[in-house]
C-alpha cells in the first residue's frame, strides 16, 4: 500500500509540472535576435597568457613536443588537464595539432573528453581539458584484468556510444586504443566511467585523404587500414580488439615481430577457443566476431553493435543511466520545461559554466536523463524523442501545442536536434550557477582587462549571426542590455547584477 501511494504522489507531482508548462508556455522568444550559440562560441581562444588563469600543480606526462600538466583554475579552484604542444617552425598558425582542437570543439558527448578552452602564442598551443584523475584503460586492464562480461559490457557500451556519436558527425578517430581511453572514476560497482581522448589523428570522412599514412598503433589496426583503403569501420575493428583485450588481457593479433602482427591482422584469424572463451556467453562471442569481421562491409556499425543482445543481457544502457532518486528526476524535468533565458549573454554564460563543470553531480544526473530520452544513442535528441520522453516521464496526455516552444529554447544552435550540453544547461538548477558568475565574466573578458567591450562581444558572436542581419546593431544591443552606466562596456558588477536576474 505504501509503495502504491508513493507512485500515486509521483504521478500527481509530474502532472502538475506538465500542466504548469502547458499554462506558461511562451508565444514568442526574447533571446537577442538570430544568434546560433555553437561550441565555437563556448570553447573560445584566449589572447592572454594561460598563467593568468591557471596555476600548474604537477606534470602528468608528455613527450618531445608535448607536455601534459595538472592545473588549477584561479577563479573556480577546479583542477583540469593542460596539454602544451610546441608549434612546428614551418607553419605555426596552421599546425597539424590544431586538428585535435577543432575535432574536440565539434563534439559534445559525455564519453568524449571535453575541451574547455585553448590558448595560442608564438611557440605553443595550450589546450585545457577536463581532468580524468584515475588512469587510462590500458593500465586498468594490465593491473586488474581480465574482466567479467558485465564489467566489459558496461565499458564497451560507453565506448561504442561515443563512437556512434562521432561517426554520425562523419569523424573517424583512427587511433582507438585503451591508452586513449581515460578513467574518470569508478561507480558503486567498481566499474569505470570513461572518456575517449586524443583525436590528433582524426579526420572527417569525405574531406581527407584516406590513403595517407596514419600513426595508429598496429595492434588495433584494421586489415583495410594496412591496405590504405578504409572508412569509419576501422574504428569498429579497434573496438573489437579493445573488447577482446578487456576479456582476456591479451591482444588478438599481437606478436613480437611487427611484420608477423600485420600478417595476423591481414588473415583476420584470432583465438576464440582458449580460456576464457569456453565460459563466455554466445552473445558475447557473437559480438566480438561481428566487431572483428575482416570484411568491413559485413562488420557491425556502432549503432548496430549498441543494439546487440549482449548489451540487453546486462541492461548496460539502463544501468549506466539509472536515476533512483525521484526528487532528482522531478527537479530535472521542472528545470527543463521552465528554461527560458531572456538574453544571449545569460544563455551563453550558463552554457559556458555547464561546459566548465562536466563532472559535477548535477551535470552527471542531467546527462543520465539525456541518455534515457536519447533512444537511438546517437548523442542528440530529436523533437520526437523529446516529446515521447516528456510524455512518458511526466505522465501527460499531450504536449503537442507546447513541444515546439520547449524544443526551440533547448536547441540553442538551431541544428534541429538537442545536443548533450544544450539539454544539461536547461536541466540543471539555478543553484548550480550561484557563486560562479565571476568565472563566467572572465570567459567574456578575453583580454583580462576587467571589462567586456564591444570588440570582445564581436569576437564571440559575429560569426553566429545571419548575414542579412545588422551585426553592428546587434552587438551594441547586447552591450546595452547589461551596461547600466552607459559607458559602452560591461564591468563585473554590471555583469553580476544582470546574471542575478536569471539565477538569483
Amino acid at each position: 500500500m505504501g509503495n502504491k501511494g508513493a507512485r500515486g504522489n509521483k504521478n500527481q507531482d509530474l502532472k502538475k509540472i506538465g500542466e504548469e508548462a502547458n499554462k506558461n508556455s511562451p508565444s514568442q522568444f526574447n533571446i537577442t535576435t538570430n544568434i546560433n550559440l555553437t561550441n565555437d562560441v563556448i570553447v573560445g581562444k584566449a589572447k592572454i597568457n594561460p598563467g593568468n588563469d591557471y596555476v600548474i600543480l604537477k606534470v602528468l606526462g608528455g613527450g618531445d613536443n608535448t607536455k601534459v600538466y595538472k592545473v588549477k583554475n584561479k577563479y573556480s579552484n577546479l583542477e583540469y588537464a593542460m596539454k602544451v604542444i610546441k608549434k612546428s617552425n614551418e607553419n605555426k598558425e596552421n599546425d597539424a595539432n590544431l586538428n585535435e582542437i577543432e575535432m574536440l570543439k565539434k563534439m559534445d558527448h559525455p564519453s568524449i573528453i571535453k575541451i574547455l578552452e585553448f590558448y595560442s602564442d608564438e611557440t605553443n598551443f595550450n589546450i585545457v581539458t577536463e581532468l580524468c584523475p584515475k588512469e587510462d584503460l590500458f593500465r586498468e586492464i594490465v593491473r586488474e584484468g581480465p574482466f567479467d562480461e558485465k564489467y566489459v559490457a558496461f565499458v564497451m557500451y560507453q565506448i561504442l556510444s561515443a563512437v556512434n556519436y562521432f561517426h554520425n558527425l562523419n569523424i573517424i578517430h583512427r587511433d582507438l586504443k585503451p591508452e586513449h581511453i581515460l578513467v574518470v572514476e569508478k561507480n558503486k560497482d567498481n566499474i569505470p566511467i570513461i572518456k575517449i581522448c586524443d583525436f590528433g589523428s582524426s579526420i572527417i570522412l569525405g574531406k581527407s585523404d584516406l590513403k595517407e599514412e596514419i600513426k595508429e598503433s598496429i595492434n588495433y589496426m584494421a586489415p583495410e587500414v594496412l591496405n590504405k583503403k578504409y572508412d569509419n569501420k576501422c574504428d569498429i575493428w579497434s573496438c573489437g580488439v579493445i573488447m577482446y583485450f578487456l576479456l582476456t588481457r591479451k591482444l588478438p593479433f599481437q606478436s613480437s615481430d611487427a611484420d608477423e602482427t600485420r600478417e595476423k591482422i591481414s588473415s583476420g584469424k584470432y583465438d576464440l577457443k582458449s580460456p576464457p572463451f569456453d565460459k563466455l556467453s554466445k552473445n558475447c562471442i557473437n559480438l566480438i566476431e561481428n566487431l572483428l569481421n575482416k570484411n568491413p562491409n559485413k562488420r557491425f556499425s556502432a549503432e548496430k553493435a549498441l543494439n546487440h543482445e549482449w548489451f540487453k543481457d546486462f541492461s548496460s544502457k539502463e544501468s549506466y543511466n539509472k536515476l533512483t532518486d525521484y526528487s532528482v528526476i522531478r527537479t530535472l524535468h521542472n528545470n527543463l520545461i521552465k528554461y527560458k533565458p531572456k538574453s544571449i549573454v545569460q544563455e551563453t554564460a550558463m552554457a559556458y559554466l555547464v561546459h566548465q563543470f562536466p563532472q559535477d553531480k548535477e551535470v552527471i544526473n542531467a546527462c543520465k536523463l539525456f541518455n534515457q530520452i536519447d533512444k537511438n544513442c546517437d548523442g542528440k535528441i530529436s523533437k520526437k524523442e523529446l516529446y515521447d520522453g516528456l510524455i512518458k516521464t511526466l505522465n501527460l496526455k499531450s504536449l503537442e501545442k507546447d513541444i515546439d516552444s520547449i524544443f526551440k529554447y533547448l536547441d540553442r544552435d538551431n541544428s534541429g536536434s538537442i545536443e548533450y550540453e544544450e539539454f544539461v544547461t536547461a536541466a540543471v538548477s539555478k543553484d548550480f550557477f550561484s557563486g560562479k558568475v565571476e568565472l563566467a565574466f572572465r570567459y567574456f573578458d578575453k583580454d583580462g582587462s576587467n571589462e567586456i567591450d564591444l570588440e570582445e562581444i564581436k569576437a564571440l558572436f559575429s560569426d553566429c549571426i545571419d548575414e542579412k542581419n545588422d551585426t553592428e546593431q546587434i552587438m551594441n544591443q547586447i552591450i546595452k542590455e547589461v551596461d547600466t552606466n552607459n559607458d559602452g562596456k560591461i564591468n563585473l558588477k554590471e555583469f553580476s547584477i544582470f546574471m542575478e536576474k536569471m539565477i538569483g
